[in-house]
Order: C-alpha cells, then sequence, then structure tokens
C-alpha cells in the first residue's frame, strides 16, 4: 500500500497560529460578549450540588485602618556591662565593630603635616606686639619636629636590657617603617604625640611644656596657637571613630558581643535585645534574640522621658492593593499572565511540601492577599497592633497579628521575628511580632587586613596555633608574618655576629646528635588546652609562648597582633621610644579561648579600616574585625626527642636519623 508523503513528514512546517479568541458569525458583537451558556440552569445546578451557594464573605477589600506602633532604639549595652546612649550619629554597626588604633609612621607624619598647615593658617591674623616676638613658621616648624620627633631607636648591647633589645629589634628590623622614619625624622613632627600631649594637659586643653620651653618658642604666640591647637584635636577626633575605654569584642569567642534596649508604651520595662554572637561584619536584625531575662542589665528600666519621645502609635487609612508577582494568575477577563514566569510547568512529588505549596499558593489564594507600604525608618521597631478592613458589603473585619501562640510552640511560626536568648526560653510569653530595622549601612569601604591571625588544629602536637599570618606594618598597611618573623630572626643572627662569639665546634667523631626540641616560626602563637576548674573533660584553649634564645637567655615569644594580645601589658607610658616599650613582652593576665571557637576547619579573624558615608552626610572611618571560616587544620613541624646526624662541612644537621 502507497504511503503518502504527510503519513510520515512533520508537520511543523505548516503549524499556524490561531488568535485565542472568539470567531463571531455576525457583524454584530453584543451576543458574543455575553459569553452565555447554552444551558445556564444546569450550571446552577451543579453549583448548587457542590455548595458553592452556601453563604460565605467573600466580599473584596475597598478600604482599611491600621494601627502602627514604632520605637527605636536609645541604650547600648558594652561587653562589660557599662551601658551608653544611642542617638544613630554613627551606624550601629560602627557604634559596636570600632576599635582602639595602632597609629602607623603614615598617619603620624600625616596628622603632623596638618597640624603645621592649621598653625600656618592661624599665624597670617596673628601681629606680633614687639620686634622680637615676630613668628617665624619654618622656625617653629623646626621645634615641632625635633620636640615631637619620628626619629629610630639606638641599640644598646650593653646596657639594654633583653626584653628591650627585643623591643627595638622589633622596629629597627621592619625595612619599611626603617627606611620612612629615616626620611622623616628631623623633618616632620609627630602628630599624634602633639595631639596625646595637648590631651594630657586636661580640660579645656593648654599648650604643653614640651613646646613652650623650647628656645625658639614666645609667649606671645600662646592665644593664636592655643586657637590652632582646638582646631586640630577636633579635626583629629573626627577622622576616625575612636572607642574610647569600651569596646564590645569578646576575645574568648572572637566575636562581638553586646546589648541594646528600647523603650515600651506605658508602664511596662524596656525591651532588651541581645547580640552575643556577631562576627560575620553585615549587622542585620537576625543577629539580635529577645532577652526576657533582664534582671540586673540595667538596661530594663523604663524611662518615661524616652517613652513620650520614642514611641510613637499611628493611624493609616489605606485603600489595600492586591500583591503582585510575576506570573501570578490574572482575575480579569480576556487577560493574559505574564510568560517569563511558566508556573504551569512546576514539576514537584509527593514528598516535595514545599513546591506544592508554592503552587498552591500562587495559583489559587495569591489573589487573596494585600498590600499596604509604609516607610520604616531605620533603627526603629515596628508592630502592627491590628487591621481594620472594610470590604463591598460595607462589613468590616479585624485582623489580628499571625502567630500569636507561645514562642516555643512550633504552630506559632513566623517570619522576621525575635527569637529568645537561651536564658529566656523557660520564660512564659508570646511570640513578639515586631520587626526591627538597625540603623546599619549597606555599602562599606574595606581595606586590605592589616591583622590576620588564623586558628588552627594542630592534632600531632595536640595543640591549636594562632598563625599571625598578616601583622601590621607601621605604614598603615600589613606585612607578612611569616617574612617579619624570619627578618626579626635575621637581625638577632647579625646581632650575635658582631659579639664575636662563635658558635661551639661539634667534637670530630660524633656521627649523632640529640636534639630535645625544634621550634617554629615566632608568628605562630601556641594555644594548650587546659581543664576548666572544676570539670573532668571540658577545656579552654590558653594562650601559652615558644622560647627564644637571644643574648645568651632565653625569652618568651609574644604576638605581635592587637587579636591575640589580649590580656598583655598595655602601659604606653612606659614606652622609651616610639613603637619601644619592653613592658610589651610582660603577661597581665591569661589569655583564653573557647575550645569550640576553634574547629576542625579553623577560623581567620581579621582586622581593618572600613569607611562608609552615613545618611546625614557624614564620611565614617573605624577600624574593626571580622571571623570566618579557614581551610583545614595544619602541622607545625613541632617535634621533641630528635636524633640527627652531622654534616662536618658545615657542622649543621641533616635529616633526622631514622
Amino acid at each position: 500500500m502507497a504511503t503518502s508523503h504527510l503519513d510520515y513528514a512533520t508537520c511543523e512546517p505548516f503549524r499556524c497560529w490561531n488568535r485565542l479568541e472568539s470567531r463571531p458569525r455576525k457583524s454584530e458583537f453584543d451576543e458574543v460578549l455575553k459569553v452565555a451558556m447554552h444551558d445556564p440552569l444546569w450550571m446552577l445546578t451543579r453549583q448548587w450540588q457542590f455548595g458553592e451557594f452556601q453563604g460565605e464573605d467573600t466580599g473584596s477589600a475597598v478600604f482599611a485602618k491600621i494601627m502602627l506602633e514604632t520605637t527605636s532604639v536609645n541604650k547600648f549595652k558594652h561587653r562589660d556591662g557599662s551601658i551608653t546612649d544611642y542617638d544613630e550619629t554613627v551606624p550601629l554597626e560602627t557604634f559596636v565593630e570600632r576599635m582602639p588604633v595602632l597609629y602607623d609612621v603614615r598617619f603620624r607624619a600625616i596628622a603632623g603635616q596638618h597640624w603645621m598647615r592649621m598653625l600656618k593658617k592661624k599665624s597670617l591674623d596673628y601681629t606680633a606686639p614687639t620686634p622680637g616676638d615676630v613668628y617665624n613658621h619654618a622656625t617653629i616648624q623646626n621645634a615641632f619636629a625635633t620636640v615631637f620627633s619620628l626619629s629610630l631607636p639606638e641599640m644598646d648591647r650593653v646596657n639594654d636590657s633583653t626584653s628591650l633589645q627585643v623591643a627595638k629589634a622589633r622596629l629597627l628590623s621592619n625595612k619599611l617603617a626603617h627606611q620612612a622614619m629615616t626620611g622623616l625624622s628631623g623633618r616632620t613632627a609627630d602628630g599624634v604625640a602633639w595631639y596625646e600631649a595637648l590631651k594630657a594637659t586636661g580640660n579645656p586643653v593648654a599648650l604643653p611644656s614640651d613646646i613652650t620651653g623650647h628656645p625658639a618658642w614666645k609667649a606671645a604666640f600662646n592665644s593664636f596657637v592655643l586657637d590652632a591647637a582646638n582646631d586640630f584635636i577636633a579635626w583629629f577626633e573626627k577622622s576616625h571613630e575612636h572607642p574610647g575605654s569600651n569596646d564590645s569584642w569578646a576575645p574568648s569567642n572572637l566575636e562581638y558581643s553586646f546589648g541594646c534596649s528600647m523603650p515600651n508604651k506605658g508602664s511596662s520595662g524596656n525591651t532588651v535585645l541581645d547580640a552575643k554572637e556577631y562576627y560575620s561584619g553585615t549587622l542585620d536584625w537576625y543577629a539580635f534574640d529577645l532577652d526576657l531575662d533582664t534582671n540586673g542589665t540595667g538596661l530594663a528600666k523604663p524611662d518615661p522621658a524616652a517613652q513620650e519621645a520614642l514611641v510613637k502609635t499611628e493611624i493609616l487609612t489605606v485603600i489595600p492593593s492586591e500583591a503582585r508577582f510575576g506570573g501570578m494568575p490574572n482575575s480579569r477577563w480576556w487577560e493574559f499572565e505574564d510568560g517569563s514566569t511558566d508556573l504551569g510547568n512546576i514539576t514537584a512529588e509527593t514528598t516535595n511540601l514545599a513546591k506544592i505549596l508554592l503552587a498552591q499558593f500562587a495559583l489559587m489564594y495569591s489573589n487573596d492577599w494585600f498590600v499596604v507600604p509604609y516607610d520604616v525608618a531605620a533603627g526603629s521597631v515596628s508592630e502592627v497592633k491590628g487591621i481594620l478592613v472594610t470590604d463591598t458589603f460595607g462589613e468590616r473585619t479585624l485582623v489580628e497579628v499571625a502567630g500569636q501562640g507561645d514562642a516555643n510552640d512550633w504552630t506559632g511560626w513566623t517570619m522576621f521575628n525575635f527569637s529568645k536568648t537561651a536564658a529566656s526560653e523557660g520564660k512564659s510569653g508570646k511570640t513578639d511580632p515586631r520587626i526591627y530595622i538597625p540603623p546599619v549601612i549597606s555599602k562599606v569601604l574595606e581595606s586590605k587586613p592589616q591583622e590576620s591571625v588564623a586558628i588552627i588544629r594542630d592534632e600531632m602536637a595536640n595543640m591549636v596555633w594562632g598563625i599571625e599570618s598578616i601583622i601590621p606594618d607601621l605604614m598603615g598597611g600589613g606585612q607578612s608574618g611569616q617574612a617579619a618573623a624570619q627578618e626579626l630572626q635575621n637581625y638577632f643572627k647579625k646581632l650575635e655576629r658582631e659579639d664575636e662569639h662563635p658558635p661551639v665546634p661539634i667534637p670530630e667523631g660524633v656521627k649523632l646528635s640529640y636534639r630535645l626540641g625544634n621550634t617554629v616560626p615566632e608568628n605562630w602563637i601556641p594555644f594548650l588546652p587546659i581543664h576548666l576548674p572544676g570539670q573532668n573533660r571540658a577545656i579552654q584553649l590558653q594562650r601559652a609562648s615558644i622560647p627564644r634564645w637571644f643574648n645568651k637567655a632565653f625569652s618568651q615569644v609574644r604576638p605581635r597582633t592587637a587579636i591575640l594580645r589580649e590580656g598583655m601589658n598595655n602601659d604606653a607610658v612606659a614606652a622609651s621610644h616610639l613603637f619601644v616599650n619592653a613592658t610589651d613582652e610582660i603577661q597581665n593576665s591569661p589569655y583564653f579561648i573557647f575550645e569550640e571557637e576553634a574547629p576542625r576547619h579553623g577560623v581567620i579573624v581579621q582586622a581593618s579600616w572600613q569607611r562608609t558615608r552615613w545618611y546625614n552626610g557624614k564620611t565614617i572611618c573605624w577600624y574593626g574585625r571580622r571571623k570566618k571560616t579557614a581551610r583545614g587544620e595544619g602541622a607545625s613541624g613541632l617535634a621533641f626527642d630528635e636524633v640527627i646526624y652531622i654534616d662536618y662541612a658545615d657542622q649543621e644537621a641533616l635529616v633526622p636519623a631514622e
């Protein structure tokens, strides 16, 4: 039997499309637009049979009144428990993260040059009372560069103590800082030293005797120089954020810990929010937990003045508009949906409940949702007290907040609400329906890390190491901690060679040598497991130190980053020179890290400069830290009780003996 061409060939080239519309056979469209049914009585009967005539509230929302209550955060609690006011002059993120700053050589020189420019500008209005009181800017500039000098220390191998020699060696082995301070010495004043000398005179500030006692100084200069000094102090304190004596960094947790509160309406106490685990560098509502255990915090005490100023109640009168999204079914006749979203192509198994619920909402219940736009100020906590909706039938319905059950009940699940703190779990109370928009920044410029410490596990050595991979280079940036440790060791060897004390030779015929233990680079700071008091298995990690052999004596290797220097001495008055302080080697208190803060994958803690512009137009700079995940375990190579072969050509050990 013959087969035609159309039996096996595709008809794809001949496919054509018609518009999905009625095709009337008459010239008048009145009957067509009625969309008449052939048997309307049958349709009505079927509707009655399936119960579709039962009374329902199917009116559409045409009018709504919404009662809103807002408040704002006004109290801040630091890690040490001290409480200060917060007024959003700076972002909350900055208020939390800002840390003390190590003023490097670059910033000190910039501050000194800025001071001399301010002084020269003020001197233009100065009139000498006598010919002997004429102001010479070049002479005064040299006086400041001499009194507040950026000079290098001199190493005294005879009179300096070992700790002082180590402190000087850390600076002198830094090639970048060494070159910069050599070029700036006698040419530029140390602006930070000048600022600290002014602040040390008290409030109000006075000119320090270090400069007024200089031979080039005249008493007639005091008036306009003091005016310039006050302007310089204002500039210095606005150049970056200063944490003062309080900060929110929790060193044992390697993260920030703080709390804040906001007033409530009525006689109830303040709402207290707790944030104990903030480390990501992006502060948002999910970092806060509701603290119901407020005994002794000092944040829960009500303040009538703050309640009146910050707690506001507002009633909105709006016409609700339908919530819209791509692919949403349209309720109007002859209107097609957005084809970019194909909800009909969703494939969901019977066990995939999330997809099924999403498809059911989008296809069946999406037109039941309405949107009421409302602008919420940053830093405010908002709560919808209730919504009164009027439908097309004139009926009014009060819509209450969803999730009214107890906060511990899984059926009371909600989104974007506060969770309770662990200490508040036993407290009774319903789910808090408020939403918090913290006053934080959306974008920030961040410098390269000036400090970076990797906390890793070393299972072979049965300890944890804090590896200072990046340390401050004293020039406004960071340098390799490994390279800095090697430069310091090379400087120590250079000093030992200058002492002309040759090493003791190994006797001829000795083939093996016993080594009690090797060492690791100085940027590897050990942490040893220590049992908690009264515990058999629970441990903490305590900072230890590797011994250093220098100047015919052992000394302890101390960390060089502020991240790991918690508990170390920090007495600026005891400094013998800029960046040289022998008392920095003294440990005032031990430093512990919780064992769970050093997981198997390790963590990295970094510190860097951050800069942003706040909504009031103010440019804000601060020095902050953040924590992120490392890349796994490490091996230090630390070993004890080794037997090694001897090479008589260079008197050095070769390969450990098996």
